[in-house]
């Protein structure tokens, strides 16, 4: 285990800011109740889950959905439900999948408050490294205190900045290169408050350490951090209440009931076998330290012990923990905003450092398009085979999508880095960055909101989709075109207008 000091004490700022677990319960933006912070027994029966819409038909030769028949006292559909619902007028589960990252993490704050702007809270976070002690806050605090609790953490694991943000942005970009790589030669030599430090003496020097030795820096700090900003009760309340009868297989659905918390999913990679593992709060409980695994990132951070087994970072094997909703598609349609820190795409590096800054973005950026389109592509494939009235030719391996009878929409939102990022901006914790981070995630997501692309009209036999979102550009993956008849066509581009 890495070396944690269970008596650490929290940072009083911290305590201070620390969710009021007790308080009553009040709907939430979404109309359903915030996380009760009561532990229920294991044994207790889990509730059905809330009552989908029957989907509506779409009509293939007019390419229009049919219109629901409206019923008699029936109340309008709410903003939310407006915002939210798919091209067959039904409210998808949402998912929120975030990608590590280290300070670029900061992009996350402004994609999540984008969401809490439209009265949107997510119903699963999946996340890994950066992305894992991000989601760890937002699942671990009521819907009010979220985006609270999210800009505490990052205050408390950053330091002021010499300049201010103002002189800093009006600065040559030089300037601006220059003072970030202090920052970031800072955090390397001294560490990050509340988050880690350095390890003396230098593990180099040492010939026998143990497993939880064996990093540069010790992670002690970031665990105090965790138990005073996220409220792990409530985060382990799915665990309590078991459905058995879905979860004996391992691509089994999660089996809770969405109105008494949020699904939460963190990858990590199993030392020892390599494989990268998802740590689901309704099949274990969730602590602190699988949070830390899941950010162990080696060399600078040691590997964590969780129930007799080593785990780094699961960004060693994926960075994107997409993979986690697609093991337990729910029963329900779903739409996934899967926030990327990594963009696979760029310009050739002309320097030493630009070399190094994109070998990351290629390194960390994953394998993520290329797993979308093959997860798109088989999900469409077993869509139209069921069309056709032959599902016994879908493939054995794919036989799992075939319970998947609702749309799945992910809307890829990926941070475009300016100009002023470093090949170490990974580790880069200045408070003006971690602004101009925010405020990137904030404009983005709110241009996918404003589009909504998951709304885009599609044929039946068409079941999953995927829509991009780089710097304010939205390309929607639809099937719209003039005279409103179906032909698939290739993505297309809109700018979006939306606040900055």
């Amino acid at each position: 285990m890495a070396d944690t000091d269970s008596n650490a004490a929290a940072p009083e700022h911290l305590l201070s800011s620390a969710n009021p677990v007790n308080e009553a319960a009040t709907p939430d933006a979404s109309g359903s109740a915030p996380l009760a912070p009561s532990r229920r027994s294991r044994k207790s029966p889990a509730r059905a889950k809330p009552g989908v819409p029957a989907q509506i038909v779409a009509d293939n030769n007019a390419g229009h959905p049919v219109s629901p028949v409206a019923q008699p006292g029936a109340a309008e559909p709410s903003a939310l439900q407006q915002i939210t619902a798919t091209c067959f007028g039904e409210k998808p589960m949402v998912a929120l999948v975030l990608q590590g990252g280290g300070a670029l993490g900061a992009y996350h704050i402004g994609a999540f408050q984008a969401l809490e702007e439209a009265g949107i809270q997510p119903d699963w976070i999946s996340g890994i490294s950066i992305g894992a002690v991000n989601a760890a806050i937002l699942a671990g605090n009521p819907p009010e205190l979220r985006l609270r609790q999210l800009d505490a953490l990052w205050e408390a694991i950053s330091r002021p900045d010499i300049c201010s943000a103002g002189q800093m942005r009006h600065a040559p970009l030089a300037v601006q290169r220059y003072f970030n790589t202090l920052s970031a030669l800072q955090a390397i030599c001294f560490g990050q408050p509340n988050f880690f430090t350095p390890r003396f003496p230098n593990p180099w020097l040492l010939s026998d350490l143990t497993a939880s030795q064996a990093g540069f820096y010790d992670t002690a700090p970031l665990l105090a951090t965790l138990q005073a900003l996220s409220n792990f009760e409530l985060i382990n309340q799915h665990f309590l209440t078991p459905e058995p009868a879905l979860t004996d297989s391992d691509d089994a659905t999660p089996a809770c009931a969405l109105e008494e918390g949020v699904l939460l999913s963190l990858g990590a990679t199993n030392v020892t076998t390599g494989e990268l593992t998802f740590f689901n709060n309704w099949q274990q409980e969730i602590t602190p330290q699988h949070v830390l695994a899941s950010g162990s990132l080696p060399p600078g951070f040691p590997a964590v012990e969780i129930e007799g087994q080593w785990y780094w970072d699961g960004g060693c094997v994926s960075n994107t923990p997409l993979e986690a909703i697609l093991q337990n598609l729910p029963d329900r349609p779903l739409l996934v905003f899967m926030v990327d820190l990594w963009s696979a795409e760029g310009a050739a590096p002309t320097t030493m450092d630009e070399v190094s800054w994109r070998q990351k973005q290629i390194q960390y950026a994953s394998r993520t398009a290329a797993e979308i389109t093959r997860v798109t592509h088989e999900l469409n494939m077993c869509r139209s085979l069921q069309q056709a009235g032959v599902p016994h030719e879908v493939p054995v391996h794919l036989a799992r999508y075939l319970k998947f009878g609702h749309s799945l929409d992910i809307v890829h939102i990926t941070y475009c880095p300016g100009g002023d990022e470093i090949a170490s901006s990974d580790a880069e914790f200045s408070r003006t960055s971690i602004a101009d981070r925010r405020a990137a995630g904030l404009r983005d997501m709110r241009a996918a909101l404003q589009s909504a692309p998951w709304k885009s009209l599609r044929p039946r036999q068409k079941s999953a989709s995927c829509h991009k979102v780089r710097s304010g550009l939205v390309e929607v993956d639809c099937f719209r075109v003039a005279g409103q008849s179906w032909h698939e066509s290739n993505f297309f581009t809109r700018e979006v207008d939306c606040l900055s």
